[in-house]
């Protein structure tokens, strides 16, 4: 075997334990087919846990189906104070409770707009000020940002980009931001 045979099985052995060491992270953190994502971040160079971190971090802002105690938490709170900034929506769950929405009801509602906003924010850093051309005045043109992963000194690391390809798939009721009873057909 050649010098340049050695180098390229040394390779190989080197990718082989490169792509063993992330899927086996992408295993701890419950992701399903741990091994494509691997192959893709190692193989493609595809920045794929950060970008399965920065999306389940949007994903933990969403209101849990089932979990009802942030409806009283925050009726509680525009109770107590009901001059504070972000009061209006516990006001207004009050209110829809009394008229008999129940808390499933609620939840879906908050949910769905919680859902809508995840994806707004996740397009608008995929294609930036391009997709806002209602907004951005002529001049603004060539305006434009990244969601960017960073080292321990801030240097640029790699962009987080696509991020909209992957938003929906992980959505923690494994329906893609579906309604409650949704069916995959």
């Amino acid at each position: 075997m050649g010098k340049d045979g050695a180098y390229e099985k040394a390779k190989r052995k080197w990718k082989k334990a490169e792509l063993d060491e992330m899927t086996e992270k992408f295993r701890q953190l419950g992701v399903e087919h741990p091994e494509g994502w691997a192959r893709t971040q190692v193989i493609e160079g595809i920045p794929n846990l950060s970008k399965f971190i920065f999306l389940k971090l949007l994903w933990r802002t969403i209101v849990k189906e089932g979990d009802s105690e942030w409806i009283d938490r925050e009726i509680a709170l525009a109770e107590k104070n009901p001059s504070d900034p972000f009061i209006g929506g516990g006001l207004a769950l009050k209110s829809l409770r009394a008229k008999g929405a129940t808390d499933e009801e609620l939840i879906d509602v908050v949910r769905n707009f919680q859902m809508e906003y995840l994806w707004d924010i996740v397009m608008l850093l995929d294609f930036g000020a391009n997709n806002v051309e209602d907004y951005a005045p002529a001049f603004a043109k060539g305006t434009d940002w990244v969601l960017a992963q960073i080292d321990e000194e801030g240097n640029i690391i790699d962009t987080l980009t696509e991020l909209h390809e992957l938003a929906l798939v992980l959505d923690p009721t494994g329906r893609s931001g579906r309604i409650r009873g949704w069916v995959n057909e």
